[in-house]
């Protein structure tokens, strides 16, 4: 397996953005508010709302407060993170399609889920 260089020249610039977002966010408190949210008056709610909270638990390793959160993201996070390293090695092209659909799947499903006023899924 070889890794691909630009490949992972552009993950590491990702990964530098969000870091920096992150500690920014730590020390400010201060955070980028959701469009969709925003934008219908706090009725809807995106499918990555409290994805970045859930994030930060999980890296905290505190599941409950991830699942809480954003209950699809203990799900997704695994998927995505295989994607990514597979795209990173330029490999398992049928596992990567796999794994992008399937992390479509679970945020549309949470997306309706979780705009249905009866289940009041946070």
């Amino acid at each position: 397996m070889t890794l691909n260089r630009q490949k992972l020249r552009k993950a590491i610039i990702v990964l530098l953005i969000l870091t920096a977002y992150y500690i920014f966010r730590s020390v400010s408190g201060i955070s980028i508010p959701c469009p969709v949210y925003t934008a219908t008056h706090h009725h809807i709610k995106c499918p990555g709302c409290g994805m970045t909270r859930a994030c930060e638990s999980l890296l905290r390793l505190d599941l409950k407060s991830a699942f809480y959160y954003h209950p699809a993201f203990i799900i997704i996070s695994p998927l995505f993170t295989a994607s990514m390293i597979a795209w990173l090695f330029d490999k398992a092209e049928r596992f990567r399609l796999f794994a992008d659909i399937a992390t479509i799947a679970v945020l549309v499903g949470y997306f309706i889920l979780r705009n249905i006023p009866a289940l009041s899924l946070n």
